[in-house]
């Protein structure tokens, strides 16, 4: 478990790899009304059903999750990202999937556990290139990925329906700026 900076002084905040137990946080925090929309999560989903997706092991994935720890000495599952490698021919890239607890946004969580995951991308997994996609008026998002180097490549109009209407997407990637396959 390594320790990350918080905007709060009474929490302190950590990234760990998943641990099987952790599935009913992340239901949970899946399930909020400031969090479900942004992940294109449907409503009323089974948790028997995602503590079976979540319980997988798929080698090409890591999953980080990011904890909190409380002055009162409790801990709390705060947010996870997924880093999913591709295969094959795009051995070198991933996908990113991240969401945070709606009652920690803003304090830091999304930028550690960006860090972890672009540590693990450029120093150990060896990636060239990530992407994921992100709701257009996600502003907060968009600036935390851009200040990890991400970039706005494509617009998708009308790509996700969400609580009865359609939105556009953006698709953002990051080059690892000194991999040793990048061209002149």
């Amino acid at each position: 478990m390594t320790e990350y900076p918080s905007k709060r002084a009474d929490i302190r905040l950590f990234i760990r790899a998943q641990r099987p137990s952790d599935w009913e946080a992340l239901y949970e925090i899946r399930e909020q009304a400031g969090v479900r929309p942004g992940v294109l999560a449907v409503p009323y989903t089974d948790p028997e059903l995602f503590r079976e997706r979540w319980s997988k092991t798929v080698p090409t994935m890591q999953r980080l999750m990011a904890e909190a720890l409380l002055a009162d000495g409790t801990t709390v599952i705060v947010g996870n990202l997924g880093l999913n490698r591709h295969k094959l021919s795009g051995a070198d890239r991933a996908d990113i999937g991240l969401q945070v607890h709606q009652d920690y946004q803003d304090i830091g969580v999304g930028s550690a556990l960006m860090t972890a995951a672009i540590d693990l991308a450029d120093n150990w997994f060896n990636l060239h290139r990530l992407e994921l996609e992100v709701f257009v008026h996600n502003v907060r998002a968009i600036a935390l990925y851009k200040k990890f180097g991400f970039e706005i490549e494509a617009t998708e109009r009308r790509d996700a329906f969400v609580n009865g209407a359609y939105f556009d997407t953006h698709w953002m990637g990051r080059l690892h700026p000194g991999h040793p396959g990048q061209k002149a």
